[in-house]
């Protein structure tokens, strides 16, 4: 008969039931993870808006490594976009992977740093409370928080912003905190690394937490105010050169990096004892801090005063304060966020209610003193200051608090997890909710009428992106380095949006097109609008048809002046006086039209086939500064000219399609009474390229001259005078050829112009046109 023995059976149970609870903390942990992951599978869409302009600066950074590693590490450094920040490097290495594939490359980046915040999470709630379940489930519940979930499928900085306010946070609290030098040098350098993202939040949220942290040490007994302080007075230096430089350009990169290394150097020499981690986490902060931002620092103040103070936070940040608060609650979901402040104010009613019981009896406030209560106080103080901000500056932007609520959050549940049940319940139950809110903008599903409370995720763009196509049609009909302004209305319309203009010139950079795309944002009346983007060198502009105007974007300038000029544009009128139409085309249900933007007082007309209104290129062999060769055919007095010298000159024009040319007109240039034009042969090439065409001579003559010639004499005429010139029909190159010109071979004894012998040997004119 077999003995049962349950000394053998109890080590079994035990392991199957530690097996199971390891289960159960990693499916907690993992559920949000894995959704992120299917989305990204599933979308096929380009960064947008913000995005697409940490996208492109990505790029830029990536193309520089195929010159070699140096040029590449030094554009980590220098190239940045209207957001100086240290996000968009992130990515270049995926780039770099994936053959600047920018969509995986991004959700590569964006996955990474998602698992990370995750980890960080889960160490930082276990160490304040040693339970794995109630970490795994904090975590979780964080991270699935549509408002935090949303940064993890939009490129956009607050993700790695938060994995760094995580990451200093925990590490400042694991060292002691300020008892390590390891540590505290971690926290510092994550803490320097919150600077580079969002530097004036980050600001306000650890210093906030560093006092707190600082103040209950110093109450321990661990710290010496007068000591820390002397400690610390050498970084001062180095940071005080860095404000300075925003608006004292003799205060180089240089300078500070030198002081700031100096500097170091002295608190360490001179840190002693217990202040040797606070040195240590400065000495990280600073270090990050001053490389980064020295010599950036008048773009931070451009960047952080525009969104703060300008415009933009003006028209677009724009609130009334109860709207503020109120998009503030349905960003993180109004259900969670009602949650929190339930379980905020229990948990302080349990306090008092310790306190009341315990009066009459000496209370020495060491029960706060735990890491989990030190951190809430800091992100609840964090939160209190924006709130303020928020209601002084009747601004809303929720991103700005996100790190102060990730943190308070993290510290309220570990609190309210370790004492309740009930509480662990919730969470758990809530991390549920999120996840299927998740998954249903996966699946392409409505959120269920009794989760849409929890908020949302943008849906994964399933289709192939519009933004490509539109790129590459656009490249075969605008001049190479040209300026294309962007208006659709649909782009507060997610779903009717085909293309966005960041996410345009995103796809530009990614497919080597050169051009560049923009707007104006910030002025909705047309005279204004069409002056300024003369100003700003544009010159076309694309348009979508699309008209649907929702109540909530109708407040937007941008969305004000294309829907004008929508209007301007139909029953037939597509040309205004100030834009003449170059091509019309299908994309997606819809038309659109790109326009050619006229400069003032042209004198530009369809009839010229070479114009750049008609897709006309203009070619030189070279060029003068400041003459350029688009000059040649962008209809203003603005001339073209070469360099000086005896090489042979040649300029003309690239048209779209071979056309045989009847007649060319040529604007002469003669400043003062000094004609800059004399010699000349026409010529035209049908093979080679733009930069080498194979030119050939072919016989023209002046109008109301008989014999026709390969040499022709312009006549010193008035400055902007047309020249008429006549091609000879019976010449054997007589035909349909893709690029028309002229040439001055000055190695062959060709005049160049009428200026005296000594005084310049250049070939100028303002228009070459052909008919």
């Amino acid at each position: 008969m077999t003995t049962l023995n349950l000394d053998d059976i109890a080590p079994k149970a035990g392991y199957e039931k530690k097996k199971t609870h390891h289960l159960v903390v990693n499916s907690i942990l993992l559920a949000p993870c894995l959704l992120v992951l299917l989305w990204h599978l599933c979308n096929h869409g380009l960064p947008t808006d913000d995005a697409a302009d940490f996208a492109s600066v990505a790029v830029r950074i990536s193309n520089e490594f195929h010159h070699g590693l140096l040029p590449g590490i030094r554009a980590c450094f220098a190239t940045r976009g209207w957001r100086p920040i240290a996000f968009p490097p992130l990515a270049v290495p995926f780039l770099l992977l994936t053959g600047n594939d920018v969509v995986a490359a991004c959700a590569a980046t964006l996955m990474l740093i998602y698992l990370a915040i995750t980890l960080y999470l889960y160490r930082l709630a276990y160490f304040l409370t040693a339970d794995p379940v109630l970490s795994a489930a904090t975590s979780s519940f964080v991270v699935s928080i549509p408002g935090v979930a949303t940064f993890s499928v939009l490129f956009f900085a607050e993700l790695a912003w938060i994995l760094c306010s995580v990451a200093c946070a925990y590490h400042l609290l694991v060292s002691g905190p300020f008892r390590d030098v390891t540590k505290s040098l971690l926290a510092g350098t994550f803490g320097g690394l919150m600077a580079t993202m969002r530097p004036i939040e980050s600001f306000i949220a650890l210093t906030t937490l560093v006092l707190v942290l600082a103040f209950a040490q110093v109450r321990a007994g661990n710290l010496s105010v007068a000591k820390s302080a002397m400690s610390l007075v050498p970084f001062t230096v180095p940071l005080s050169l860095l404000v300075a430089s925003t608006w004292l350009q003799e205060i180089t990169r240089f300078y500070i990096l030198v002081t700031c290394a100096a500097a170091i150097l002295v608190a360490v020499c001179v840190a002693g004892g217990r202040t040797r981690c606070l040195v240590s986490f400065f000495t990280g902060l600073t270090s990050i801090i001053c490389i980064w931002w020295a010599g950036f620092m008048a773009s931070l103040f451009a960047w952080a005063y525009e969104t703060s103070f300008g415009n933009m936070a003006r028209i677009i940040g724009a609130r009334q304060v109860a709207q503020a608060f109120s998009d503030l609650v349905g960003a993180y979901g109004r259900v969670q966020m009602s949650l929190l402040a339930a379980i905020l104010m229990l948990l302080m009613a349990s306090v008092v209610i310790k306190l009341w019981r315990s009066r009459g009896r000496s209370w020495s406030g060491q029960e706060f003193l735990p890491p989990a209560w030190l951190l809430l106080f800091a992100s609840g103080i964090t939160i209190v200051i924006f709130a303020v901000l928020y209601t002084i500056s009747h601004t809303g932007d929720p991103r700005r608090a996100l790190v102060g609520l990730i943190l308070f959050a993290v510290s309220l549940l570990s609190i309210a997890g370790s004492r309740s049940v009930l509480a662990r319940v919730a969470v758990i139950s809530l991390v549920g909710a999120q996840c299927v809110v998740i998954g249903s903008a996966v699946a392409g599903t409505a959120v269920p009428v009794m989760l849409q409370k929890f908020g949302g995720i943008p849906e994964p763009h399933r289709d192939a992106d519009g933004d490509i196509e539109a790129a590459r049609i656009l490249a075969q009909h605008v001049t190479p380095g040209s300026m294309i302004a962007v208006y659709t209305v649909a782009l507060f319309e997610s779903r009717a949006r085909i293309y966005e203009p960041g996410a345009l010139q995103l796809a530009s950079v990614q497919g080597n097109y050169d051009y560049g795309i923009g707007y104006i944002w910030d002025s909705g009346s047309y005279d204004d609008v069409i002056a300024r983007l003369r100003q700003g060198n544009y010159r076309y502009l694309l348009l979508d048809s699309f008209s649907e105007v929702s109540a909530g974007s109708s407040r937007m300038p941008y969305v004000q002046f294309a829907s004008d000029l929508i209007r301007r544009t139909q029953y037939g009128r597509i040309d205004l006086p100030e834009l003449r139409r170059v091509y019309r085309f299908r994309l997606g249900d819809r038309e659109h039209v790109l326009f050619r933007l006229l400069p003032q007082n042209s004198f530009a007309t369809p009839q010229n086939l070479g114009a750049d209104i008609n897709g006309g290129t203009a070619i030189a062999s070279e060029e003068q500064k400041g003459f350029l060769a688009t000059n040649l055919n962008d209809g203003t007095d603005a001339a073209w000219g070469s360099a000086e010298g005896s090489s042979d000159v040649y300029a003309g024009v690239l048209l779209p399609t071979p056309h045989a040319i009847n007649e060319v007109q040529l604007r002469l240039f003669t400043p003062a009474g000094r004609p800059h034009l004399r010699n000349i042969r026409i010529v035209t090439a049908a093979s080679g390229t733009p930069a080498r065409p194979d030119w050939l001579p072919i016989r023209a003559r002046l109008k109301g001259t008989k014999a026709f010639s390969n040499l022709l004499t312009i006549p010193p005429l008035p400055d902007n005078s047309i020249v008429t010139i006549e091609i000879d029909r019976s010449d054997p190159q007589w035909r349909p050829h893709i690029m028309w010109g002229f040439a001055c071979l000055r190695s062959q004894g060709d005049l160049p112009n009428y200026i005296p012998a000594g005084a310049g040997t250049g070939v100028y004119v303002r228009e070459f046109e052909i008919k």
